[in-house]
């Protein structure tokens, strides 16, 4: 199986909640989507490693001024984020013309999010699916007669797991590195922290 697409994601019950409307790069929305991720950091581009979903509720570029509003929409699309959601209402009213614009132009995908959902549960919902997936695609060694492997998806996908610590240990311990895979930023456990 491959990479969950941003097209999946945004098929999601959780993110079809939050109303999205498809504003520009209804072309690209096959691309592979490695995390979902929320900033209202103006700067979040270095941060970034690609493949991101970003969901913001542009709280860092309501005052910004179009040149750079440009900027980010340019740094983000460089860094080869799969796609911005940003959540119209709270901080931006409607999506500003050079948000939209240069994402036509970088043929990147712009999600406008016309209800509020709690970025939380989007992110939540899509990195358990996206981790989830991962460690399905992952050839499981022979060595995991103990059902560790299993244990662990079994914990992600009923969000049971314990904490991102402990999730990270688990993986370690089956040899399996989400900080080092192009497929996979990091692991957020879904259960009490």
């Amino acid at each position: 199986m491959a990479a969950l697409t941003l097209r999946e994601i945004l098929s999601f019950d959780v993110l079809g909640d939050a109303a999205p409307e498809i504003l520009c790069g209804e072309s690209e929305l096959d691309r592979p989507v490695r995390w979902v991720h929320s900033s209202e950091i103006y700067e979040i581009g270095p941060l970034l490693s690609g493949g991101e979903l970003l969901l913001t509720t542009g709280l860092g570029l309501a005052g910004a001024d179009a040149g750079a509003r440009r900027h980010y929409v340019r740094e983000l699309a460089e860094r080869g984020v799969a796609g911005i959601a940003v959540e119209l209402g709270r901080s931006l009213t409607e999506m500003p013309y050079e948000l939209l614009d240069e994402s036509r132009r970088r043929g990147l995908p712009l999600v406008a999010l016309r209800a509020v959902v709690p970025f939380i549960r989007i992110a939540e919902a899509a990195n358990t699916a996206i981790v989830t997936q991962s460690l399905a695609d992952r050839p499981h060694p022979a060595a995991d007669r103990d059902g560790r492997a299993a244990e662990l998806l079994a914990d992600l996908a009923a969000g049971t797991a314990r904490s991102q610590p402990d999730v990270l240990g688990r993986c370690r311990a089956l040899d399996f590195r989400p900080e080092r895979s192009h497929r996979l930023l990091g692991v957020a456990a879904t259960g009490p922290g």
